[in-house]
């Protein structure tokens, strides 16, 4: 399954994709913790279960710039 990660907005009517890469001043961490905690993870963890109820055991996700995955982790 090959798929993009997506980018929430600011908040839950936003229109525009809006993801926080700074987390300060403090509202920006604010932002931040409710993109991760009521958008992103809670839609990635939907999506694993999808795959794994057809049997899909991989996920790859394309990274573009201003997404929730934009950069691969350095080893």
């Amino acid at each position: 399954m090959i798929n993009f990660s997506g980018c929430p907005g600011d908040h839950a009517r936003a229109k525009y994709p809006n993801w926080v890469t700074c987390p300060w001043p403090p509202d920006y961490l604010e932002i931040l913790n409710w993109q991760w905690t009521r958008v992103a993870f809670p839609y990635w963890a939907r999506m694993a279960g999808f795959a794994r109820k057809y049997g899909v055991k991989k996920i790859a996700l394309e990274m573009h710039p201003g997404f929730v995955v934009y950069n691969p982790r350095p080893s």
